[in-house]
């Protein structure tokens, strides 16, 4: 007989992670698996701990500047027959659900709202925008600034084009990634057996 569950762990505040340009991590180092779990809960048929969060440019980030936070958990199957885990869940600081997601598009999109959430329960975060901008540097004198103005009409169309597919192509490669490191449910785990996981959801927490 298949036993359903639905896996929730409740989380404080570790992080906020926002909006920027990513792109993979060459050579990152594996996330740190401490001995003690951050969060963890079992009954007579399942045990569940939450090993750790990877945040925005933190230990075991593989991607610079996320839009999101990663949750490393893993599952005990403590029953006499296999486990199916058909959902998972996290609850963040202010009580909201969140479930995991592997289009990079949405998980940009929600840690936006995540960040008005919190602004707007009046705590504040730090969203730590990025992005690309182009400077101009002028001279006092009126040659000069035209001068300026003419070059960035030549030469500036090629240059935010160039940015543009090179970010494109990165959102590309991390959303690739994503996918690879996405665990699929439902997964089915064997009478005592250990499965790890891994999800990305929205940013789910703050920094005062």
């Amino acid at each position: 007989m298949e036993l359903r569950c639905l896996l929730s762990l409740s989380v404080l505040a570790l992080g906020m992670s926002a909006c920027g340009g990513t792109r993979l991590v060459k050579d990152a180092p594996p996330a740190p698996r401490p001995a003690q779990a951050l969060a963890a809960a079992s009954d007579a048929s399942l045990g569940a701990r939450l090993d750790w969060v990877v945040l925005r440019n933190g230990p075991g980030a593989w991607a610079s500047n996320a839009d999101w936070d990663e949750y490393l958990m893993q599952v005990d199957n403590h029953a006499a027959g296999p486990i199916s885990v058909t959902r998972i869940a996290v609850r963040d600081s202010l009580g909201t659900l969140l479930t995991p997601d592997s289009d990079r598009g949405r998980l940009v999109e929600a840690s936006r709202q995540t960040v008005r959430r919190y602004e707007d329960a009046g705590i504040e975060v730090k969203a730590g925008r990025g992005g690309n901008r182009l400077l101009a540097i002028g001279d006092t004198s009126s040659a000069a600034a035209a001068l300026g103005v003419a070059l960035g009409l030549i030469v500036g169309g090629p240059i935010v084009a160039t940015i543009r597919i090179m970010r494109v192509v990165r959102n590309g490669e991390v959303a690739n990634r994503i996918e690879q490191r996405h665990t699929p449910l439902p997964l089915a785990v064997a009478p005592g057996q250990t499965a790890a996981l891994a999800y990305r959801m929205r940013a789910a927490s703050s920094t005062a």
